[in-house]
């Protein structure tokens, strides 16, 4: 937890989601849908009666209660829940620089007009061919 977080008295799920957050108890995911014709009447800590809604999780169809997804979490901790827990993001960042330094050798003019003929079907030239073109080299 971090010192903003327990400053705020923000709390987290065993799963790493937020404690206020409705997410499944099973997977962990908060896309759910509202099941008002599921839901009964029962008794908060002070006796008073209310409604417990029941909600039921999109992706693995686990159906479950406000308390359930409160105290009886069961999905797996995912770091993503939890920002600037996950590293994931430096990772792509360093696989996306890898994959630039891997492209960024560099081209030449026969490359680029080889590159060019190529795709409108001709067949490509040699250095000395570009070079006449070119008019570098006099014949």
């Amino acid at each position: 937890m971090s010192e903003q977080e327990q400053e705020f008295g923000i709390e987290r799920c065993t799963c790493g989601k937020l404690k206020t957050e409705i997410h499944c108890p099973k997977c962990g995911r908060a896309h759910y849908k509202g099941m008002p014709s599921l839901s009964f009447k029962t008794l908060d800590k002070d006796g008073n009666e209310y409604m417990m809604p029941v909600y039921r999780c999109k992706p693995c169809m686990h159906i479950f209660t406000e308390f359930q997804w409160q105290n009886q979490c069961k999905a797996k901790f995912n770091p993503r829940n939890i920002p600037g827990f996950s590293t994931a993001k430096r990772q792509v960042k360093v696989t996306h620089d890898d994959r630039i330094k891997q492209m960024a050798t560099p081209v030449t003019e026969l490359d680029e007009v080889n590159a060019n003929r190529k795709r409108a079907g001709q067949l490509p030239l040699t250095q000395e061919e570009l070079d006449i073109i070119d008019g570098k080299v006099t014949s």
